[in-house]
């Protein structure tokens, strides 16, 4: 099956994050491999909060800013290998796709917008 990673900016349950969450989980019990890079700090997050998206972390970046998660989320990416990568939030997704441009990588992304 399909190898998917999930670029999201918070861990939430709510919003995108929770949506992102229920995904992940569907496409899991379907037999795909499926994680979550996280590009902000979770420390200020409830430790329920973590625990829920702690099976799916592939990475912390760490990030304060969208656009310092460029360098750190090539390097992540080239390592995966993945076959899809999900974003949807505006811009997570120009991140997502300023390193797909700038790898030249293969593998496909699908970027929702907010008024999807």
């Amino acid at each position: 099956m399909a190898k998917i990673v999930f670029v999201i900016d918070r861990v939430s349950l709510t919003g995108v994050p929770l949506a992102q969450l229920r995904l992940a989980d569907f496409l899991e019990s379907e037999g795909n491999s499926v994680g979550f890079l996280i590009l902000s700090s979770i420390h200020d997050a409830p430790v329920e909060i973590i625990s829920r998206f702690e099976p799916f972390i592939l990475a912390k970046l760490e990030t304060t800013r969208a656009i310092g998660a460029v360098i750190p989320l090539m390097r992540v990416l080239k390592r995966l290998k993945p076959d899809v990568v999900v974003s949807a939030e505006d811009h997570v997704n120009v991140v997502c796709a300023l390193v797909r441009f700038i790898t030249s990588s293969r593998w496909k992304l699908r970027a929702y917008r907010d008024w999807e």
